[in-house]
């Protein structure tokens, strides 16, 4: 006997009759959008032998959204856990056809930012990017908004003035998680330090500022050394964090504000049996976690990557789409804490 769930598991689950199911598959008589997609969703849970032609009734006479996005190096664990979670937002987006067009910059030059937003214009309804806060970036979003495709920063704020939203983490905020982790974790007089992949991220400059405040209010003992800024560049974080450890043999603390954390964990991983030196990092990844695992890092400030996709095409129709109240304030987004003992 088939186990293949049938027309009436498929009604319970959505709630409806299966009279409306049948009303869904054979498109002869018009059904509310609301009541369709939930049909949808309830095929596509059960894995009913349907579902794909429910999607293709449900979409038929939606609108279609394309939500262009720049991320960094593709190489990097976050933007790889990026491009799955975008494209579920985009299947999963209300009341649109969504569709995702990816690209991705090698490092932080503001030039290479601004050419792939202009490379943009004419694709998209929308764009995103995780890029730097710089002239000739701000530049390359008024371009595009006067085409009239909003923009949204990720992650870290730019473009201020002609961007639409930003959709991330409240970045100061999150240097004082960081700052207040280290000051637990560490001794009193210890001195703490805190790495950047460079000037110009905002969200970077943010969680510094949010670090040293933390640590003037609350643990005036710790001595914060000088900012460390890395290079743009592959293996440019390892090196400057290695070059740190080396000339700071007393250091006790570091905070991975921005650049390259994987590349800081390695640095540290080399020196953190002898050493003992906490460590904080912002994106949870295979070597983040694996970190964890080894207790080589304390905390991972992670952005929640299916939430940031699914508000941002919920921003992006309410942009687009004329009359679309939907989409409205963007609110910051939780962050998710690691420990070692939590994963």
């Amino acid at each position: 006997m088939s186990n293949r769930p049938t027309i009436a598991d498929l009604a319970r689950t959505a709630g409806v009759s299966t009279a409306t199911v049948d009303r869904v598959l054979s498109g002869r008589t018009p059904v509310r959008p609301e009541t369709a997609r939930k049909v949808h969703d309830a095929a596509r849970a059960i894995g009913f032998h349907a579902a794909d032609l429910i999607g293709r009734r449900v979409t038929s006479d939606l609108p279609a959204l394309t939500v262009g996005v720049v991320l960094g190096p593709e190489r990097e664990g976050f933007a790889q856990a990026m491009r799955p979670a975008l494209e579920a937002a985009a299947a999963e987006a209300r009341g649109v056809v969504g569709r995702v067009v990816i690209a991705h910059a090698s490092g932080a030059d503001p030039a290479e930012h601004a050419r792939l937003i202009d490379a943009m214009a004419g694709r998209v309804d929308a764009l995103a990017a995780i890029a730097v806060d710089h002239p000739e970036v701000t530049a390359a979003v008024e371009r595009l908004t006067r085409r009239g495709t909003p923009v949204f920063a990720l992650c870290s704020d730019f473009g201020r003035g002609f961007r639409r939203d930003y959709i991330g983490l409240d970045n100061q905020r999150m240097g004082r998680v960081a700052a207040h982790i280290l000051r637990v974790t560490t001794p009193e007089e210890g001195p703490l330090a805190v790495v950047t992949g460079g000037q110009r991220w905002n969200g970077a400059e943010l969680r510094e500022t949010g670090c040293r405040s933390y640590l003037r209010e609350c643990a005036s003992g710790h001595r914060l050394r000088d900012l460390v800024v890395a290079e743009d560049g592959p293996g440019a974080t390892e090196r400057a964090v290695g070059r740190l450890l080396a000339a700071q043999p007393d250091l006790v603390g570091l905070y991975c504000a921005g650049g390259d954390a994987e590349g800081a964990i390695a640095a540290v991983r080399a020196v953190r049996p002898e050493r003992g030196l906490r460590l904080v990092v912002h994106e949870l990844t295979e070597v983040s976690r694996r970190a964890l695992a080894d207790h080589v890092v304390d905390l991972v400030i992670a952005t929640p990557v299916e939430a940031l996709c699914r508000a941002l095409f919920a921003q992006a129709a309410g942009a687009v789409m004329p009359g679309d109240g939907a989409a409205r304030a963007p609110g910051l987004l939780t962050p998710q804490l690691f420990l070692p003992e939590a994963i």
